[in-house]
């Protein structure tokens, strides 16, 4: 599998421990990735996450896709959780992204999360000023709905 063939380009990747990452990535040489990062290997970054050649099982590129959630094929998926399971630093990282679709897939998951009542969550004052500062910052209205919908039920 040729890596350099899928950068800056959406894909999805099937890792070896069985997680699939989605979204638009970046190669990065086996010399940066020495230089950089102290491992030997060719690889993709897709959001905060460095995946490397050797352990990647499959790789497909999403770049026609079209469906309900854009590009991704699922409305949230195993970047956004591990992010959660990181804590609120890397859930804000992620709200702050440039791109609109990359900021309502964390809010999905947080608010599936948050319906299903899982532990992995932050507390809720700490969710709750994270979607109070996405309404002072973003303009798109799918984003300040959502984020508004969330607000209102951490309140509850």
């Amino acid at each position: 599998m040729n890596l350099l063939d899928y950068d800056n380009k959406y894909v999805r990747v099937t890792y070896v421990d069985g997680y699939v990452f989605e979204g638009d990535c970046t190669y990065n040489s086996l010399e940066y990735n020495e230089h950089e990062y102290g491992h030997p290997d060719e690889g993709l970054e897709i959001a905060n996450f460095l995946l490397w050649k050797k352990d990647i099982l499959k790789i497909e590129s999403l770049e026609d896709h079209d469906g309900p959630y854009g590009k991704f094929t699922s409305a949230y998926g195993t970047i956004e959780e591990m992010n959660v399971e990181d804590g609120i630093d890397s859930i804000r990282e992620e709200l702050f992204r440039e791109d609109p679709e990359l900021v309502i897939r964390m809010i999905r998951c947080l608010d599936d999360l948050y319906s299903k009542g899982s532990e992995k969550l932050p507390p809720r004052e700490e969710l709750a000023e994270a979607m109070r500062d996405i309404l002072d910052f973003y303009p798109d209205p799918e984003i300040r709905v959502s984020a508004k919908q969330l607000l209102e039920r951490l309140k509850a």
